[in-house]
């Protein structure tokens, strides 16, 4: 009892989803003759958001569908700045060797044969740069953690740390304190990518607000360590222990 009348009535809300198979389905005349069929029994009825099995199919795709729209503008765009980047370094580099050029075709050297020289140049150039990106595998997290229900990034770590074998691993996904660097480390990482703490403190203090969260996490993952009996990262990973998560 509410004598003040602030208190609002609850109003519990039932209803009842019907699916019906026909080769009609969307046609305007099949959602007309439901409709009718639902009245006939109570004209107090609401027929509400009928819809096909075409268009729930369409919406329990339309996250993925976006996801992967965006990974592949993303991709594009990188790719993009790739072959930009290497037409800049090979454009520098003729520029340079204007007057090595200038000599060769005097001395002889045909047009081809110079073009070839430079897009060998290119691609060698390429190479180192797919080599040093292959050097370390880098993991993270922010396309899985859109599934619900999917694996954490750190639960996946030992398995890529086995698969890499001698390859270095960074890990950078959910990494806020130093208790989840010394979780990652544990569980094999090589190195351990700090993503948003240092952002929190450059938009409190600058530099000096990045220099204090580097520090604190650095501080906290030392003194867990120190209570867990490492006195060095080479120890903690010797004992090859999964700490808690």
């Amino acid at each position: 009892m509410d004598p003040f009348g602030l208190v609002e009535p609850l109003y519990a809300t039932r209803d009842v989803s019907y699916v019906a198979r026909t080769p009609r389905a969307g046609s305007s005349a099949l959602m007309q003759e439901v409709s009718q069929t639902v009245w006939s029994v109570s004209k107090e009825l609401p027929l509400a958001n009928p819809q096909t099995m075409e268009d729930l199919y369409k919406k329990s795709l339309a996250r993925t569908s976006f996801a992967l729209v965006m990974l592949g503008i993303a991709g594009a765009m990188a790719f993009a700045l790739g072959v930009a980047g290497l037409y800049g370094v090979i454009f520098y580099s003729v520029a340079q060797r204007t007057r090595e050029i200038g000599i060769r075709v005097a001395m002889g050297t045909q047009n081809s044969e110079v073009r070839r020289m430079f897009i060998a140049e290119g691609a060698r150039l390429a190479a180192i740069g797919i080599a040093v990106g292959s050097v370390a595998a880098f993991g993270r997290g922010h396309g899985g953690r859109q599934a619900n229900g999917g694996i954490a990034t750190i639960d996946m770590l030992p398995g890529v740390v086995k698969a890499a074998g001698n390859t270095p691993v960074l890990f950078d996904s959910g990494v806020r304190s130093g208790s989840d660097v010394v979780k990652v480390l544990a569980l094999g990482a090589t190195a351990v990518g700090i993503g948003r703490p240092y952002r929190y403190g450059l938009a409190l203090d600058g530099v000096d607000g990045i220099i204090h969260a580097l520090r604190s996490i650095l501080a906290e993952a030392d003194l867990l360590m120190a209570i867990d009996g490492y006195p060095a990262i080479a120890d903690l990973r010797d004992a090859a222990v999964r700490l808690p998560l």
